[in-house]
């Protein structure tokens, strides 16, 4: 499922349990921090480009530009959540709600 500015509740569950099953969870919740040594900043950085392009690739084309230039995959999430999720979760949840009831 692509997030497509309307389904932000349920993508966002859905991209979770991708991200948890590869164990890298902690990119997006910026749980896992940036290191002060070389080494492990290289490791860091591409375990975050590689959660940032699955995160990308999970956005419809229309709406992804405005978040490619963001610094990292934490930048994105964030942004994301406060443009769209407050102002969808309400009518999202009566649907899943009103459909499971048919």
């Amino acid at each position: 499922m692509k997030f497509d500015g309307t389904n932000c509740l349920s993508w966002s569950k859905g991209y979770m349990i991708s991200v948890l099953a590869n164990k890298l969870i902690g990119y997006l919740t910026s749980k896992t921090i940036f290191p002060m040594d070389e080494d492990g900043e290289e490791k860091w950085l591409s375990k975050d480009v590689l959660v940032m392009s699955w995160l990308l690739h999970s956005i419809e084309p229309a709406l992804s530009p405005q978040y490619m230039m963001m610094d990292s995959t934490n930048d994105i999430w964030e942004a994301i959540a406060r443009q769209y999720s407050k102002r969808n979760n309400y009518a999202q949840a009566y649907e899943i709600r009103h459909k499971s009831e048919s």
